[in-house]
């Protein structure tokens, strides 16, 4: 029996060790979830919530649950972001709560606006500190013998800080950058009984994120590339590199490829400014796919306009000036 928990622990581990760092589909939108250099970015204040579940004919198949706070603080240029996440994968889970402050330096010699967006160029510093609950949760192991004593310390939670850093860069509505480190404390989460020793190892995961938008029709289509990477030591390099076509300011479509063999499929409704709503499918393109099941994604952004700040919206080409 003890070879067994300590196994079946193992694979379970393994899984949460590649999921170390929550990541989405929609790249772009959560990329704050990453870089905490992107507080403020978007805007003079934003919400932003996702959701995805992953491999849906798995019982207690992976799911993660973000949202995000961030906004401008003042002329100076700093910017504040609170946000808070639920990443759970079988029986083991995360909670945790996420503070970042980021500067933004303007590169407009020009225009020096006070409030920046998604039309302005300028470059962006971030720090955020995290605190993370883990927890084993035994009552979803599968195991023959619940009496068994190996499973004493099945139920238990860990309480772990986190810190990260990220550089974004961005010129207009046309090109953006960021590399970011969101999980630089390597303190390892260990579950131990008198016989039983699993711990899962935590690595630092550095990432890339570039993305641009370019008009192909004044006020009607605009192409919308995306590049992602992740690198973490000993581990497969992973890319995500797609497009997304807008039309009329209001609706996308798109697509993007993982290098793990999977294709994401995504759509999307930006209304009045204000509000965006995206969806993903993700389609892996292997012949175990019937058998695990689809991989869905959801997310809601919501912009808050500053009055004096003269905008022109999240995609290029809007230029209402509403507030609310």
């Amino acid at each position: 029996m003890k070879q067994f928990f300590t196994l079946m622990l193992g694979v379970v581990f393994f899984v949460a060790s590649a999921q170390q760092v929550e990541e989405f589909n929609l790249v772009r939108e959560n990329a704050i979830a990453l870089n905490p250099a992107l507080a403020g970015a978007s805007g003079f204040m934003n919400i932003t919530a996702g959701f995805r579940r992953q491999f849906t004919s798995i019982r207690n198949s992976p799911y993660t649950t973000y949202l995000n706070f961030n906004t401008q603080l003042a002329n100076n240029h700093f910017c504040l972001g609170v946000s808070g996440v639920y990443d759970a994968t079988g029986p083991t889970s995360k909670a945790g709560a996420t503070l970042q402050l980021a500067y933004q330096i303007n590169m407009n010699r020009k225009n020096k606006e006070a409030y920046h967006d998604k039309n302005s160029h300028f470059l962006s510093f971030g720090l955020q500190a995290s605190i993370y609950q883990y927890r084993l949760d035994g009552s979803k192991l599968l195991v023959n013998d619940y009496g068994d004593p190996e499973l004493s310390f099945a139920n238990a939670t860990k309480l772990f800080p986190d810190a990260g850093f990220g550089i974004y860069y961005q010129y207009k509505n046309y090109f953006n950058v960021g590399v970011s480190v969101p999980n630089l404390v390597t303190l390892d989460v260990n579950y131990k009984s008198s016989t039983t020793d699993v711990t899962l190892r935590k690595i630092p995961h550095l990432y890339f994120i570039a993305a641009g938008s370019y008009p192909i029709a004044p006020e009607k289509f605009w192409v919308e590339p995306v590049l992602s990477v992740r690198w973490v030591n000993n581990a497969p390099l992973q890319a995500v590199a797609g497009v997304r076509l807008s039309f009329i300011k209001w609706f996308w479509l798109g697509f993007n490829y993982r290098t793990s063999n999977a294709l994401n499929l995504e759509a999307g409704v930006t209304i009045k400014d204000k509000l965006r709503i995206g969806y993903v499918y993700d389609f892996i393109l292997e012949s175990y796919r019937p058998d695990i099941g689809q991989t869905h994604e959801i997310g809601v952004q919501v912009f808050f306009n500053k009055t004096s700040v003269n905008r022109k919206g999240y995609f290029p080409g809007m230029s209402k000036e509403k507030n609310f």
